[in-house]
């Protein structure tokens, strides 16, 4: 019995003095566990459950390993945490590397520390963006080929918008959409590639609450380390901020 703790870290409910406490406990069980060697490549909050007396366990051996030392690897396995949505402020991801830390957390170790974790983070992206670009013109799980198209499983009979790209503009726009979707950031979904054409899944209204200004410039700074707007992005609004309309306008830092 239990919850993961990507679940009680999303979860709206969950009390900041509860969520300071499962941070701090999390990073003092992560730093046991790589003293101890053990190497858990798919290292992310959803392959840890709380159970109902506050332990971890770890869960997911598929891809784990131990042995003696992890050396500078550590900082590879905490970088991937930073993949998700945690909802965690940076005061908490601070507690959460001081605990990670122990005895060793004064500011000089800290600073070094999230320089590793920063640019581990980032080699990560970069591998993500790769990975999913090979990915776009594969035959998988989440994709399909029907004749000349490409369609994505699932998402065929939703609302969607259609670009005459060109081929090889297309192609490019149907590459970079899958990417940035992979890598969590606004965009348009991507649903089917004709031999000229692109069609990206149109997000529904936004609501009338929302500060469309405020949704913009929130977006375009996620965007500010991971590439450069080669033009003017249109942007949509949905439950969930503001997206990119035409994502071709984007270009990748690779």
């Amino acid at each position: 019995e239990g919850r993961d703790l990507l679940d009680w870290l999303a979860d709206s409910r969950t009390t900041p003095e509860k969520r300071r406490a499962l941070v701090v406990a999390f990073g003092a069980f992560a730093r046991r566990l790589h003293d101890a060697g053990v190497d858990q490549d798919d290292f992310s909050p959803n392959n840890f459950l709380v159970d109902p007396a506050g332990n971890f366990v770890l869960l997911d051996f598929e891809r784990c390993r131990v042995g003696s030392e992890l050396g500078n690897r550590r900082w590879t396995l905490l970088a991937k945490l930073h993949r998700h949505e945690l909802s965690v402020s940076r005061t908490n991801r601070l507690r959460f590397l001081q605990a990670y830390l122990g005895e060793e957390a004064h500011p000089r170790a800290r600073r070094a520390a999230w320089r590793e974790i920063d640019s581990a983070f980032w080699r990560i992206r970069k591998r993500d963006a790769r990975h999913a670009a090979r990915a776009a013109f594969r035959v998988g799980r989440n994709l399909t080929r029907c004749g000349s198209i490409w369609v994505v499983r699932g998402r065929e009979e939703s609302v969607v918008r259609r670009l005459e790209l060109g081929a090889s503009g297309a192609r490019r726009g149907w590459v970079l959409a899958h990417q940035l979707e992979r890598l969590a950031l606004p965009a348009l979904r991507p649903v089917r590639l004709g031999p000229d054409w692109l069609e990206l899944l149109e997000p529904p209204p936004a609501p009338p609450d929302l500060d469309a200004t405020a949704e913009i410039h929130r977006a375009a700074r996620r965007l500010e380390r991971y590439g450069v707007f080669v033009e003017e992005p249109e942007w949509r609004f949905g439950p969930h901020g503001a997206l990119m309309a035409n994502p071709t306008c984007f270009r990748l830092r690779m």
